[in-house]
């Protein structure tokens, strides 16, 4: 495989959303997508633990749960027509 340039935090964090949106959005119920969403995020929650470790993790989940205590979604699923 050849090697590839390094991606910049936003070039990472858009190609996440693609991925994830794109798959969310192919779902035709809302329950598809929910259910297609939190199989994504467990996939990559159990991805981090596997790469950077049980406490990491711990302390994500805390900023994570404090983040949806206080803010609105950063975005909204738009289904294209």
């Amino acid at each position: 495989m050849a090697d590839r340039p390094a991606m910049t935090d936003d070039e990472i964090s858009k190609a996440a959303i693609d991925a994830v949106a794109g798959l969310v959005v192919t779902m035709k119920s809302k329950r598809q997508q929910s259910d297609a969403a939190s199989a994504c995020m467990l996939t990559a929650y159990n991805m981090l633990r596997a790469i950077e470790g049980d406490q990491f993790v711990i302390g994500w989940l805390e900023s994570a749960l404090a983040d949806v205590k206080t803010n609105p979604p950063a975005f909204a699923i738009v289904r294209p027509h």
